[in-house]
Parts: structure tokens; sequence; C-alpha cells
């Protein structure tokens, strides 16, 4: 769905775009009175185009993910290496983040080794999000945001929870979160389809994605990957040998 919307929106867009391009072009060749207030409109209808473009960029990226199963990969690293590539902005914005693993041995899992670097991605987003609107509520600044990020043994599986220092979800939100196109952020902020895409990749992979608003405040959310695409690392050792 996300390729085709992709194909069907990237077309008119280009019509759009290239229609403003050649009105500037016009207005510079001719001194009209209006001239200026047209180029204006002319320029604004530009930016609206490569915001509109860059929505479908993102989207574009959800709909080129490996539906494979992907080679095995252990799981507290990948957490890792997703925040990692959101480094850049935990530092920009001074929040602290601080993974944490309960498992007794590395675990393997097998699923598309990206798709779970993307919702971890999306979590560490949305957390960033949801301090940043704490903050305009707030104080501006606080020493104590915070994103921490555990892996442990669930219910069925293993859990990996994210819990910021973030606004909370409040009742309606927390309600309809994985609906698709559903945001609470301002407007060019989010597709409202971070939550719905993880949710649908775990359900693939037989797992659950849930969100609450934590006990000591912020938001806490949980991916649920189930024991069908995990192995543990020590049983496989103790076997061979």
């Amino acid at each position: 769905m996300a390729s085709a919307l992709s194909h069907e929106l990237r077309q008119p867009l280009f019509t759009i775009a290239l229609a403003a391009e050649n009105g500037l072009m016009q207005l510079e060749a001719h001194d009209h009175p209006a001239g200026p207030d047209v180029a204006r409109k002319l320029r604004r209808i530009e930016e609206q185009v490569g915001r509109a473009r860059a929505i479908i960029d993102r989207i574009s990226r959800y709909g080129r993910i490996d539906s494979g199963d992907g080679e095995p990969f252990e799981l507290v690293e990948a957490v890792t290496a997703a925040t990692n590539f959101m480094r850049p902005l935990l530092v920009a914005q001074d929040v602290r983040l601080r993974i944490g693993s309960a498992l007794p041995t590395p675990v393997l899992a097998t699923m598309p080794r990206v798709a779970l670097e993307q919702i971890i991605v999306n979590a560490i987003q949305n957390s960033l999000d949801a301090i940043a609107s704490r903050r305009e509520h707030g104080p501006a600044r606080s020493s104590a945001d915070r994103i921490d990020i555990l892996v442990a043994e669930g219910d069925g599986g293993i859990d990996i929870s994210v819990h910021d220092s973030g606004i909370g979800l409040g009742k309606d939100a927390a309600h309809a979160a994985f609906d698709p196109f559903f945001t609470t952020k301002a407007a060019g902020k989010g597709t409202g389809l971070g939550l719905y895409i993880s949710r649908q990749i775990m359900l693939e992979v037989g797992g659950s994605v849930t969100i609450r608003d934590g006990e000591r405040g912020g938001a806490v959310l949980t991916v649920r990957l189930p024991e069908t695409i995990l192995r543990r690392r020590k049983a496989e050792i103790g076997h061979a040998a």
C-alpha cells in the first residue's frame, strides 16, 4: 500500500512543483504590480510540495522492509544499534537514554532486523516528541528527562519496554494510538502511521505492541517478541556439547 501510494502521488506533486517553478520564471521576466504577492504564493506552494514529498519518503521506507524471515540476530545488539542511530537527536534535545537487559543469556531473534530497529527508532522519536511537548507545558528543561529501554523475559516471550519522561498519553490517545493516521503531534511532525506500522510488523511475526501511561509519569511502549522467533544461545551450546 505504501509503495502504491508513493507512486500515485509523486506524479501530481511533480506537476504542481513544475507549474509553480514555471510561474516564478514568468514573473521574473515580466514586471507586474501583483508580482511579489503571486511569487510568495508560488513559493508557498513549492514549500508544501516539499513537505508532501518528505511525508511520502517516510511512508515509502515502511514499504521497503524485507518481509522474509531474515538472518538470526542478537536482540540487545540490534536494540543498541537502533538507539545509536538516534543518538544525535538525543544529544541535541538533552535527553539521556539508558539500555538495560535482564536476560540471563544472549538471545537471537529470527525476523527482519530492520523491521525491529524501525520499531525502536519510532518509539524513541515518539518519546522525544512527548518530552518536547511536556517541556512546552511545563519546565523548559529538566535534568531528569530520559528514555529507559529494558529487554526482559515476558509472558510467552521477551519484552522490549521503552519508558519516557514525556507528557504521557491521556485517555483518548491511549485508546486510538494504533489507529492509522491518528496522531497527537503538531501538523507536519508526524504521519500517524508509526505505531500502526509497528503493530502490523509484530502481528506478522506473532508478537504484539502495547502502550500505556507509566506509573511515574510519561508513557511505556512494550514490544513483545514471541518464543517462536527466539533462540537462547546457551541452550544451543548445551545441546551441541
